[in-house]
C-alpha cells in the first residue's frame, strides 16, 4: 500500500490530467491568436510594408510549476508536505533537489520556496509539456485543490509565457 503521500500525489496528477483534458476540449476547439507579420505596434513594424496573418496559435507557449511553501518558518503552510517529501524521497545533489516516484523537488535559491514538479510527462499539470499554457494552468491548479483537500496545502501554481 502507498504512503498517504504517494497516493494523496498520484490522485492530485490524475486531476491534473483530467483537468488538462477538460481545458483542451473546452478551449482548443478554434485557434485564439494569430501570428501577424509586421504587426502595427511591433517594434520593428515599417508601415510600408503589408501586414498578414503567417500562421494561427490554440494557446501561447509556456512554462507552468507548483511552488510549496516554506518561507515563514515556522508554521509555513507548505511544511508538512516538504517534511513528509523530503523524508521519503532521494537528493539528486547538493541538497537542493529531491526525487519521489515521478515528481522532483527543486529549492528556489531567487524567492526561498520550492518547486514541486514531475519528471518525464509533466504529472504536476497533467500535460504533455507542448507549451499550452491555459491548459497546463488549468491542469496544476487542479494538482493543487486536490494537494489541498488531502491535507497537503501551502501550494500555488506559477507561470510564465515562453
Amino acid at each position: 500500500m502507498p504512503s498517504p503521500l504517494i497516493a494523496a500525489l498520484d490522485a492530485a496528477a490524475t486531476a491534473a490530467t483530467e483537468a488538462y483534458a477538460a481545458h483542451v476540449a473546452a478551449h482548443y476547439t478554434a485557434p485564439a491568436y494569430a501570428v501577424v507579420e509586421n504587426a502595427s505596434g511591433d517594434w520593428l513594424h515599417d508601415p510600408s510594408q503589408p501586414t498578414r496573418v503567417v500562421d494561427t496559435m490554440f494557446d501561447v507557449c509556456g512554462f507552468v510549476w507548483v511552488d510549496v511553501d516554506n518561507r515563514r518558518a515556522p508554521g509555513a503552510p507548505g511544511r508538512k508536505f516538504l517534511a513528509e517529501f523530503k523524508r521519503a524521497a532521494k537528493v539528486d545533489f547538493s541538497g537542493r533537489h529531491w526525487r519521489l516516484g515521478a515528481y522532483s523537488l527543486s529549492h528556489s535559491g531567487y524567492d526561498g520556496s520550492w518547486h514541486l514538479s514531475g519528471i518525464g510527462s509533466d504529472s504536476v499539470t497533467g500535460g504533455t509539456g507542448n507549451g499550452a499554457l491555459g491548459a497546463a494552468r488549468a491542469g496544476a491548479q487542479a494538482f493543487v485543490e486536490s494537494m489541498t483537500a488531502a491535507g497537503y496545502p501551502g501550494m500555488r501554481v506559477e507561470s510564465r509565457i515562453d
